[in-house]
């Protein structure tokens, strides 16, 4: 089974901006709102909204299917086209995030300090690693604000 890649176009190339409509739905065409440093994942703060253009295909991006982002592969400067791309939410818990895995199961419930091993966002399960090295699958999430 062959690996997706997330081919975009690219041209340098102002533009004055379209519809914020596109970047609250994380789809349509982008250029960079600011310098874009190689290997950084690309957020919707980074980008702004730009009318689609046909170009010439240069591969600025990749497609992380870990973190199932889109990430620079080497430095874009800003008003840099970027092309169609499709930009998730930006995850509740990152990679190596300590958080409190809490299940329960009827009048019992259990609470473990654990790690993130993926992303995380509302509704999704991810993989965990606690103390002990021991690895699972955490619950669908819902995110809580830390408790004081």
């Amino acid at each position: 089974m062959g690996m997706a890649l997330l081919l975009v176009a690219a041209a340098a190339t102002s533009f004055s901006g379209t519809s914020d409509s596109n970047l609250a739905r994380g789809t349509g065409c982008f250029a960079a709102a600011r310098l874009l440093v190689g290997g950084e994942v690309i957020q919707r703060n980074d980008v702004k909204p730009a009318p689609c253009a046909g170009t010439t295909i240069i591969r600025l991006l990749r497609f992380d299917r870990t973190m199932l982002q889109a990430v620079a592969r080497a430095d874009i400067a800003p008003e840099t086209y970027l092309g169609r791309l499709w930009l998730p939410e930006a995850p509740a818990v990152r990679i190596g995030d300590a958080v409190v895995v809490r299940v329960r199961i009827g009048q019992v419930e259990i609470h473990r300090e654990v790690r993130a091993l993926q992303n995380g966002r509302a509704g999704q399960s991810f993989f965990v690693i606690d103390d002990y090295g021991q690895i699972f699958a955490a619950p669908p999430m819902s995110v809580a604000a830390e408790e004081e």
